[in-house]
């Protein structure tokens, strides 16, 4: 087949195909244009297929069609060619238009704002969300500066990137927009480097984030008073997940474990959480585990220590519970514990100092009951020693026996002063004989020794001499404790003249200075200033109250204490009493003469032999004595002495009388009854604040029990000699 013939073929097979679209989907398939392209190249087709299958046919040999032939052979590619170049024209021109179909499809159906803008941030177009987030109309949107709407638009940054970086560079960044309605709007901007036509143009996405913005600042502000809040309680606070690592600790919880939240993070709660049991030292079940397995708020291990990442050993109590979230399911547990050293410590220092009063109130009731006693035998003794010949031997048998009781006194003393440190009861009084007593008592077994530096000149104090010596006892103490292994205490006593404004901040004036050292391993730096603090002890055994006691009865004493302490050289205790320039009585007082008086006295007393004993001591000084065996009695028996124009010269009544009323409470019926009244009070509890004041409370004298007679003698005496003054 030569050429021309294949050509035609391809040509009739083309038209047969142009033929069958133009009768079918031409109009679906094609535009206007091609369609009329499509109808010219099958009107030439027929025309030359015509004209050829006449010719094969043989039925038409006109010469004169020959031309014509000719001319559909020239035309009809070129006709073909017209097609095609049409075809592909409308083409090109539908895919574009199909194109920016989409894109418009896309620019303005879009949710978020896109502008598209030039290297000044000018808008050249936008979309309807573009207007609807901005609230401005088309007009006041086009041509208009972006960053005229914008309160933190960074425009150095964006003409930077816009001249300097490639082509489809973005970067994105927030900025807040000014509304047309004033409304305040954040938005994140995404920015897109882009080239339509040959021009440079920037693509901004702007998303509106201010209901994100909103809720992430109150989710911050929630996640901020959490922290607060974790941070700011009392107790420590770590969660895990379930599989028990750490994924928070707060500010109690990192002081009391010794790990920082930074660190602690991802790490075994038992790497964190170091417990073990107080009394065995094994290590405590996991409590994440034990909650898992429960389930619910369990109270984990009682009497465990946390051993913190120093070495530093609470004692704790703590639970735990599941962290559950809104589905139901445990995404892990929460351990809250607390720090119970101290309270546990305050709580066993409180049943230790209910234990001290109580053993107190059972000293003092024994001291008050042993008073009587020695009343009933000092009074008895001193009868006998009146009836005797003061040069026989019964006399010195008696003066021995009395200066046993006298002995034995002192021991009930030591009980009072141990049942009850009230206000000092003062008489001037030599300290050097207190001091040496002490401080040789509270040695007694010790293998520390001790080596007095007393002034041979030293001043005479008004002190209780009970309570000093409880002073001198408690730090001697102290010190020997100090020494398990033996030592020396020296004890220093001068006196020193405090003048006006002087450090130790005492009133000017004589003072005695007392000075007890140790060559102990001293207190530390740390420790120092705690040393008078009440339940404070370096001493397991101890119980922290010594020192806080001697605080109280020196400042009661008007005086001053203070530690110089350093560690490895030992420690000193400096104490400073007022001195009086008086010289105390001397304490073996000679036997002087036994009052001898006229008139009546009533003594009330609970005890039988005590008012025995008084009646026979005031009857051998000449009174008249009535007794009465508690207030109600002597209230009674004053009464009636009054009504029948014989009252009662004086008065002499036992502060405590056990269930029933005591003289205290009497006095002041009495004082109703007579201004004049001339009562004097007796206790064994010498300690007691109406024997040290006992005018404040109506009494005109005070008899210390127990007493003898010559001691009843010169109470009486003082107060009649007062009496007859005044008259």
């Amino acid at each position: 087949m030569n050429p021309p013939a294949v050509f035609e073929l391809i040509g009739l097979i083309g038209a047969l195909l142009a033929v069958s679209c133009f009768l079918t989907r031409s109009r679906q398939i094609f535009p206007r244009n091609t369609r009329m392209a499509l109808a010219l190249l099958l009107a030439v087709s027929v025309a030359k297929y015509a004209i050829n299958g006449l010719e094969w046919s043989g039925l038409l040999t006109v010469p004169m069609l020959d031309p014509t032939e000719d001319y559909l052979d020239v035309i009809w590619p070129f006709v073909w060619f017209f097609f095609f170049f049409v075809y592909l024209m409308e083409t090109r021109d539908r895919d574009l238009k199909e194109s920016m179909e989409r894109y418009r499809m896309v620019f303005n159906g879009s949710r978020d704002a896109i502008f598209i803008l030039d290297g000044s941030t000018r808008i050249l177009d936008f979309n309807p969300a573009a207007a609807a987030l901005t609230g401005l109309s088309d007009n006041a949107l086009t041509g208009r500066p972006l960053a005229e709407l914008s309160e933190d638009q960074d425009l150095n940054t964006y003409r930077h990137n816009f001249n300097h970086k490639p082509d489809g560079f973005s970067y994105t960044n927030e900025i807040k927009l000014r509304r047309a309605d004033d409304k305040p709007l954040e938005a994140e901007c995404s920015h897109t480097i882009v080239q339509i036509n040959g021009r440079r143009l920037m693509h901004t996405v702007a998303r509106n984030i201010t209901d994100r913005k909103q809720a992430e600042h109150l989710l911050a502000a929630e996640k901020e008073r959490l922290d607060t809040t974790l941070y700011s309680i009392g107790d420590g606070v770590i969660t895990t997940d379930t599989s028990g690592r750490v994924t928070l600790i707060n500010r109690v919880a990192e002081n009391l474990t010794g790990w920082r939240q930074s660190d602690a993070w991802g790490r075994h709660l038992s790497e964190v959480f170091q417990v073990v049991t107080e009394a065995t030292r094994a290590p405590c079940a996991d409590p994440v585990e034990k909650v898992l397995e429960t389930h619910a708020v369990t109270a984990l291990s009682e009497h465990i220590i946390l051993i913190s990442r120093s070495g530093l050993e609470y004692v704790i109590s703590d639970s735990g519970a599941p962290i559950i979230n809104q589905n139901g399911q445990t995404i892990g547990v929460v351990i809250v514990f607390r720090d119970i050293t101290a309270s546990r410590k305050t709580r066993e220092e409180i049943l230790k100092i209910e234990k001290l009063e109580s053993l107190g109130v059972l000293a003092g009731g024994i001291a008050h009951d042993f008073n009587n006693f020695l009343t009933g035998i000092m009074g008895n003794l001193s009868l006998l020693k009146l009836e005797s010949d003061p040069e026989s031997k019964t006399y010195q048998r008696l003066s021995e026996m009395e200066k046993a009781a006298q002995r034995a006194t002192d021991l009930t003393q030591q009980l009072l002063t141990f049942s009850k440190g009230g206000e000092p009861v003062k008489e001037l009084t030599h300290l050097e004989s207190v001091i040496r007593e002490s401080a040789s008592f509270a040695l007694r077994g010790s293998n520390v020794i001790c080596e007095f530096h007393l002034d041979p000149s030293l001043k005479a104090a008004e002190i209780d001499a009970g309570q000093i010596g409880q002073v001198i006892s408690n730090i001697v103490i102290n010190a020997d404790q100090a020494m398990p292994e033996g030592g020396r205490i020296d004890i220093f006593a001068r006196n020193l003249e405090m003048k006006r404004g002087n450090e130790l901040m005492l009133a000017p004036g004589s003072y005695i200075q007392l000075t007890i050292k140790d060559n102990g391993p001293g207190i530390e730096a740390k420790n120092a200033g705690k040393v008078f603090d009440p339940y404070f002890s370096t001493k397991h055994k101890g119980s922290g109250l010594g020192l806080s006691v001697a605080l109280s009865i020196i400042e009661k004493h008007n005086g001053k204490i203070t530690v110089d302490a350093k560690p490895d050289k030992g420690t000193g205790f400096y104490i400073y009493l007022p001195a009086s320039d008086k010289t105390p009585a001397s304490a073996e007082k000679p036997d002087t003469p036994i009052f001898s008086g006229r008139g009546r006295i009533l003594v009330m007393d609970d005890e039988d032999f005590i008012r025995d004993i008084s009646i026979l001591m005031l009857s051998e000084m000449g009174f008249d004595v009535d007794t009465a065996k508690d207030g109600n009695e002597a209230i009674d028996l004053y009464q009636k002495s009054m009504d029948a124009g014989h009252p009662y010269d004086a008065i002499i009544m036992d502060l405590t009388v056990p269930g029933g009323m005591g003289g205290k409470e009497t006095i002041q019926a009495l004082a109703g009854m007579d201004e004049n009244v001339n009562a004097i009070v007796s206790s064994g509890y010498s300690t007691d604040p109406v024997m040290s004041n006992y005018r404040a409370y109506g009494f005109k004298g005070a008899i210390k029990k127990p007493y003898m007679m010559q001691e009843m003698s010169e109470a009486l005496e003082i107060l009649f000699r007062a009496e007859r003054k005044l008259q």
